[in-house]
């Protein structure tokens, strides 16, 4: 039996060299959100759901080649494995926290996968989403597990609403600051 699967879709692709040579390419802020929502949900700790973190070359990049990516995983996945579940998850920035800026990109992005006869139950499973300021508003959220990962105890503290914390990046580098750390997109990963 094949695990259900969730994919999560963002902005920034990272390519790193690894030891053996080969170009890896990751999302450092689909990894943080998967390392999230496992830290926060059973059902993903015990690995019975796989989950991707897959990046695209930026806003444009995002906005222009994630309607066919979806197209092709739903694809792949129905010729591949029949029945199993897929889900994916598209996050971007959305460098507004005007809502209707945000909804008509959101309708933007859902109307070019609808027109790449995908089947409704397909489209039911994919979600955009968009961080109104910023991934880092998210890890913010997750108090608990910032205070891990800078090895303090109860130190810090935000509000559940991470959509409304106002320069969250900057937020998020002067935390590391203070605790002689030095914040960069690359260590979502660890959070």
């Amino acid at each position: 039996m094949v695990k259900p699967k969730i994919i999560i879709c963002s902005e920034s692709r990272k390519s790193v060299k690894s030891p053996d040579r080969f170009m890896h390419k990751f999302s450092a802020d689909g990894q943080a959100l998967a390392g999230l929502l496992k830290n926060n949900f059973t059902v993903l700790q015990r690995e019975e759901i796989e989950i991707e973190a897959v990046g695209f070359n930026g806003k444009t990049a995002f906005m222009r080649e994630l309607p066919l990516f979806v197209f092709s995983k739903f694809a792949e996945y129905r010729h591949r494995n029949g029945d199993a579940k897929l889900f994916i998850i598209a996050l971007r920035d959305a460098d507004t926290d005007d809502a209707g800026k945000i909804a008509e990109m959101r309708r933007q992005i859902i109307d070019k996968i609808k027109k790449l006869s995908l089947k409704r139950s397909e489209i039911q499973c994919v979600h955009v989403m968009f961080a109104v300021q910023a991934i880092e508003a998210w890890l913010l959220a997750d108090d608990q597990q910032l205070n891990d990962h800078l090895g303090v105890m109860n130190k810090i503290k935000h509000e559940n609403n991470p959509e409304k914390i106002k320069h969250p990046k900057q937020i998020l580098q002067s935390l590391f600051a203070q605790f002689g750390k030095e914040y960069t997109p690359r260590q979502l990963t660890g959070l």
